[in-house]
């Protein structure tokens, strides 16, 4: 066994703009931060901040080929592979150019490890806000046998990242599938009518509703939020409590935050963020998961609606708008109550619902094999380094 420092892999690093650019909604080159560093790569949205090439220019970094990103503040140790994308960096992101380009997948496995996760944690400065230096990334000293091929080692733990990858397109498929279903069916209202064809092109019935201002098909109904569903908030769950190794997720204001061995909800539930600056975000949990009070529970009182059609139909609620609070952004109860939820006959919402389930069982089942496989390749990658698992 051999030590080696990430400096040794590392031609030069550095960090992002510590100040604040002049943003430009007609840019052309986004501001990246550590938030955007998921999954192994850059992730832009809708709220990425942009800035103009003249600006960009003026702050650039030394990005290519060999640059591994890094997140050093707030949030830390996220990591993406840089890909040419058109950014800058501000300072929550730090850049590691390694020294040959073959060294970028191991690298990135290095800084995946535990006892990385643990160093960060150690050395990091700051209570409310951790942040780690560039240097102390660049310092950190690992244990490798002398013998260990770091190619096969990166391409084998690649090999299970690439099926993961794999079922996240099958997932986000599998949503577009679910969403193109609850669109044609309940906004478009060509749901399957008495006879099995579409409702409004086959010259179903069309009434105006008073309360939407608009048609809906005769014999649906318009209701409040509160009438068909209970809403509440459960139990804090304190953030020492959670365990690296638990057994069931832990939901709370920014999706899953971590893990522990108990678990307060059976069934997959509608959470929707009601802390913070993602208020007013929405997912269906997994089965068997841990809810906090950070999220906002919505479940069916009764069968005259159903999961699966609430949460579909919660994508054309503009949630947000409900949220109140400057400085601790916020959502109530009473906030949601009188949210009106158009309420079509049992028998499509039924109809639906088998569709959607059937989907929905799909995404657990790829999420479940994805979990296994991110747990083999945790389990994999110390025993790789120490030369406990080898190559024949």
């Amino acid at each position: 066994m051999s030590k080696h420092k990430i400096s040794d892999f590392l031609e030069n690093y550095g960090d992002g703009i510590h100040g604040t650019p002049n943003y430009d909604e007609n840019g052309t080159v986004y501001f990246i931060n550590g938030n955007n560093l998921v999954n192994g790569k850059i992730q832009i949205n809708a709220n990425t901040l942009k800035i103009t090439e003249e600006e960009a220019n003026k702050i650039k970094r030394d990005l290519n080929e060999k640059t591994l990103l890094l997140s050093i503040n707030g949030t830390l140790g996220n990591i993406a592979l840089y890909n040419h994308e058109k950014i800058t960096l501000g300072k929550s992101a730090c850049f590691l150019n390694v020294k040959e380009e073959k060294d970028k997948i191991f690298l990135k496995y290095v800084l995946s490890t535990k006892e990385f996760k643990k160093y960060m944690q150690l050395v990091a400065t700051g209570s409310t806000i951790k942040n780690l230096a560039p240097s102390q990334v660049a310092n950190y000293e690992f244990e490798l046998k002398d013998n260990v091929d770091k190619y096969k080692v990166s391409n084998l733990l690649s090999s299970i990242d690439n099926k993961i990858e794999n079922n996240n397109k099958i997932n986000a498929e599998l949503e577009s599938l679910a969403k193109t279903i609850y669109d044609y069916w309940f906004l478009q209202f060509e749901f399957p009518n008495e006879e099995g064809k579409p409702y409004k092109s086959s010259g179903g019935k069309m009434v105006w509703n008073k309360e939407l201002k608009r048609e809906i098909p005769e014999g649906w109904a318009v209701k409040k939020l509160n009438s068909i569903a209970n809403l509440y908030q459960p139990e804090i769950l304190p953030s020492n409590l959670m365990k690296e190794d638990g057994k069931y997720f832990v939901y709370g204001a920014n999706g899953i935050v971590g893990r522990y061995n108990k678990f307060n909800h059976e069934h997959p539930e509608i959470a929707i963020c009601c802390r913070g600056a993602s208020c007013g975000n929405y997912l269906m949990t997994l089965p068997k998961s841990w809810i906090t009070g950070n999220s906002m529970v919505v479940t069916p009182k009764d069968s005259s609606v159903t999961k699966e059609y609430l949460y579909h139909s919660l994508r054309y609620i503009d949630i947000k708008r409900y949220v109140t609070g400057s400085a601790q952004p916020q959502i109530t109860r009473s906030n949601l109550d009188g949210i009106k939820v158009v309420i079509p006959p049992f028998k499509s919402l039924e109809h639906f619902s088998n569709k959607a389930e059937k989907i929905r069982n799909e995404l657990i089942k790829n999420i479940n094999e994805n979990n296994e496989l991110s747990s083999l390749r945790d389990f994999l990658l110390p025993m790789l380094m120490n030369g406990q698992v080898q190559f024949k």
